[in-house]
């Protein structure tokens, strides 16, 4: 099993507060996370497919966005 890194570590709770413009930090969680599920193409907003910004687990707040999902803190 992979060391989960610090930066997950930070922002593995289930409010998620990424400025909207960070795609490097949504893609390192979402690849970390291993349980991310593709939202519909037309809620996507990230170029790269893996990214907590479309998944479809992601509900969007305010200051970030809600993660629906519970995480336990493994990685793939």
């Amino acid at each position: 099993m992979m060391q989960i890194s610090a930066v997950y570590r930070k922002y593995a709770t289930n409010t998620c507060v990424i400025d909207e413009e960070d795609y490097s930090l949504s893609r390192q969680l979402a690849l970390e996370c291993g349980l991310f599920a593709q939202d519909d193409e037309d809620e996507q907003t990230d170029p790269t497919l893996l990214s907590c910004f479309n998944c479809r687990y992601r509900r969007w707040l305010t200051i970030g966005f809600e993660c629906k999902v519970s995480r336990p803190l493994t990685v793939r």
